[in-house]
C-alpha cells in the first residue's frame, strides 16, 4: 500500500535521492572480482519494487555470470566491452505477454480488496 506523504515530508527524500542521481555516474571498466550472491539477490529484490501500471510487472532480470554469455550478449549490447570485462551483467527485459493478464491481474486485485473490505468488517 502506498504511503501518501505531505510536500514538506516528501522534500527531505527527494533531497536525499538527487544526492545520491549526482553522486552516480556510469561505469566504463569493472573490477574482476565475483559479486556476493546475497548481494545480488538483494539489488534484484529491491529492483522488484518498481511500480508498474496496473501492477503487471513486465520487467523480467536475467543475472549473466558466464563470461561466455556476456561476451554472446555483446552485440546486443552496442558492442561495449565493459559487458565482457563486468563479473556479471543483469538483463532487463521486458514481457511482452504482460498485458494479456491485464483482466486476470484487474480481478485478482478487486478480489483481495473485497476480502480486505470484509476483513475490516469483521475485526470492527
Amino acid at each position: 500500500m502506498s504511503e501518501y506523504r505531505s510536500t514538506d515530508e516528501a522534500k527531505p527524500m527527494l533531497a536525499q535521492f538527487e544526492g545520491l542521481a549526482r553522486k552516480y555516474r556510469a561505469t566504463r571498466h569493472f573490477l574482476q572480482q565475483p559479486l556476493e550472491h546475497g548481494l545480488i539477490e538483494r539489488l534484484l529484490r529491491t529492483a522488484q519494487w518498481a511500480p508498474s501500471g496496473y501492477n503487471l510487472q513486465p520487467t523480467r532480470f536475467v543475472v549473466v555470470a558466464d563470461p561466455r554469455n556476456r561476451s554472446r550478449i555483446r552485440g546486443a549490447c552496442m558492442n561495449q566491452q565493459s559487458i565482457e570485462e563486468a563479473p556479471i551483467v543483469i538483463v532487463f527485459a521486458g514481457d511482452d505477454l504482460a498485458f494479456d493478464r491485464l483482466e486476470e491481474t484487474l480481478n485478482s486485485d478487486l478480489s483481495a480488496r473485497c476480502h480486505y473490505s470484509r476483513l475490516r468488517q469483521l475485526s470492527a
